[in-house]
C-alpha cells in the first residue's frame, strides 16, 4: 500500500516514454493492483504530499 495525505498519479509508459495510459489516479490511500497495456515499457509514479510511508512494486 501506498500512503500519501495527498494525490497518487501512476502512469504507463512506452516506447520514447510515450504515455499508454493513466494507471491510478487516487487521493488518500491507495491498495490495489492494475493491468498494465500492452507495449508498457516503464510507469511514473507522482506523489503530491507528504512521502509516501512505504514504497510501490512494479512487477512484470
Amino acid at each position: 500500500m501506498v500512503s500519501i495525505e495527498s494525490n497518487l498519479i501512476v502512469w504507463a509508459l512506452g516506447n520514447h516514454g510515450r504515455t499508454k495510459g493513466l494507471l491510478v489516479n487516487k487521493i488518500g490511500d491507495y491498495r490495489g493492483r492494475v493491468v498494465l497495456p500492452a507495449g508498457t515499457r516503464c510507469a511514473t509514479i507522482q506523489a503530491r504530499g507528504k512521502r509516501p510511508r512505504s514504497s510501490a512494486l512494479l512487477a512484470k
